[in-house]
């Protein structure tokens, strides 16, 4: 509890030493004051020395304080932090208290009274953020001096912080992915409030995974290669301050032709030349056939087009991609080509 004691000697300005013995084995000295503050841990009786010093003179005035204020404090069942919604359980710890009301720090409040006062509570955290739940304790009691009733409110707020985490654990995707070629998964996970996860795990579904722990300084992305084609799925698992979330794809690998010549629907699909230095001829003899799709070797689009019922053959001009591997996707077939 917090008192304020005041100096009520007269000819303060002739003062030379102040002593202040607050009763509880704490002092405060000084030669200006007027007013002195001082806060007690426990409720009690307590016998209050004032000493004044004017030069050589010493006089020292007694006073004691009766009062039972309320104290207590919170106790915790398992985690500080979790995913949202957030629930915790808390066991209040309070005495010489009439009423207690308990703060979430979120904007929960309960009131509690009597018997009711150490019952435990629980507390939900619908949001994301840091949170700090407090108790305010109130005590009627007899003022000894005036004897009137006066209301004594004591605040309880923790140091642990409760952290509710909004964690979305996400990455990218491509529509196809190519046998033998490394493949890249871009993390782009979301986390409010934002904070680097604790650990986050790969699994590619090809009996490959990964895990990461020193999140501050290693890439999070994830890295693999598939050596046979079929339907994976890809599970990204995160964990922050005692929330885990997972987020999964399917991915669809495919394998390269390997052959200039493509069999597609019943007729003959050719793509040259192979290797190509400018232009990318495909022959597709009037077929239906919508469009195309060339993927570098992760799989990512680099360029789409649009085939021609009226036209026997489209040229495409590849002399703005890098050097490389590519795989272009025509229906359902893919054949590699390489850019020199």
């Amino acid at each position: 509890m917090q008192v304020t004691f005041t100096n009520r000697s007269s000819h303060w300005k002739e003062i030379t030493a102040i002593d202040w013995d607050f009763g509880d084995g704490q002092h405060d000295t000084g030669t200006t004051y007027h007013t002195a503050f001082h806060k007690y841990e426990t409720h009690g009786i307590y016998i209050v020395k004032l000493t004044v010093t004017y030069d050589t003179v010493v006089l020292t005035y007694t006073d004691s304080i009766n009062f039972y204020c309320p104290k207590g404090t919170l106790e915790y069942q398992y985690s500080f932090s979790g995913c949202v919604p957030f629930q915790v359980m808390v066991f209040p710890n309070i005495s010489l208290a009439d009423t207690a009301i308990y703060k979430s720090g979120g904007g929960q409040i309960l009131h509690r009274i009597g018997m009711q006062l150490g019952s435990p509570i629980s507390f939900t955290y619908l949001y994301s953020g840091a949170y700090l739940p407090s108790i305010e304790m109130i005590k009627w009691t007899e003022n000894p001096e005036t004897g009137e009733i006066e209301r004594c409110v004591v605040e309880w707020q923790s140091t642990d912080t409760f952290w509710a985490i909004d964690l979305q654990p996400d990455f990218i995707v491509n529509e196809v992915y190519f046998l033998d070629s490394l493949v890249e998964f871009e993390r782009t996970t979301s986390v409010e409030p934002f904070l680097l996860p604790d650990s986050i795990h790969w699994d590619y579904g090809n009996g490959d995974s990964l895990w990461i722990y020193n999140t501050e300084t290693e890439l999070l992305n994830g890295q693999t290669t598939y050596s046979a084609e079929g339907t994976y799925t890809v599970t990204l698992t995160e964990y922050c301050k005692g929330c885990s979330q997972s987020k999964s794809y399917d991915i669809e690998v495919r394998g390269d032709v390997g052959i200039k010549e493509l069999q597609v629907t019943g007729y003959k699909l050719r793509v040259y030349p192979n290797p190509i230095n400018g232009e990318l001829r495909i022959e597709h003899g009037g077929l239906e056939i919508e469009h195309g799709i060339i993927y570098d070797i992760y799989g990512r689009v680099i360029d789409n087009f649009q085939f021609s019922s009226f036209h026997s053959s489209l040229t495409i001009d590849i002399s703005h991609l890098a050097k490389g591997m590519y795989f272009l996707k025509v229906d359902t077939k893919v054949v590699k080509f390489v850019k020199e």
